[in-house]
């Protein structure tokens, strides 16, 4: 008999918007809640800046200004892949955590498993290192919305409760994440 393992993890991610609204992922961050591994992805663009509608540009222009400090053209991982990365990683994980109701119905379209919205106090930090990011070594993104700087917080603010005596599965609760983690990126500057 198979036993299936209760896996969790967490996905965030930044994006543009599209001519139709859509996302346009540009950072994406996998993190195994379990071992603590972390798969960051930045995305380059599908498409030319130029094919987008006026709106849309003003749109993108206000996001990489204001927000999360991505440029239109910046990636490594080819934008085609995107799906076949969602698809292989959502399939790891029996239930997946990320922020925003938006998010959350989008990442629900890959995977098989649960997929929880989550929602943090603003004014939860991760103290020292909350500027990390592996992905843009761009000072502003560091200090803005950053996917993986978000992912970060997210398990920071979740931590496992034990299996209930009823078998059933427990729920995740705050927790500060270990210091030695946080050193181990921050160390990658």
């Amino acid at each position: 008999m198979t036993t299936v393992v209760d896996k969790k993890g967490i996905i965030e991610f930044q994006a543009f918007r599209g001519n139709n609204n859509e996302f346009i992922i540009k950072e994406l961050v996998f993190l195994d809640l379990q071992t603590l591994v972390v798969f960051p992805f930045l995305f380059k663009p599908p498409f030319s800046f130029n094919k987008l509608t006026n709106k849309a540009k003003k749109t993108n222009k206000w996001l990489m200004r204001n927000f999360h400090h991505i440029e239109w053209c910046d990636g490594f991982t080819t934008y085609n892949s995107l799906e076949s990365v969602m698809q292989h990683f959502c399939s790891e994980f029996t239930s997946i955590y990320t922020r925003g109701l938006e998010k959350c119905n989008w990442v629900q379209k890959y995977s098989p498993g649960q997929v929880y919205d989550i929602t943090l106090n603003k004014n939860f930090q991760l103290g020292n290192h909350e500027q990390i990011c592996i992905l843009k070594k761009n000072k502003q993104h560091r200090t803005s919305q950053c996917a993986l700087k978000n992912a970060y917080r997210l398990a920071a603010f979740l931590k496992p409760v034990a299996e209930t005596s009823s078998g059933g599965s427990g729920g995740y609760i705050y927790q500060e994440v270990p210091q030695s983690w946080h050193e181990y990126y921050w160390s990658l500057w």
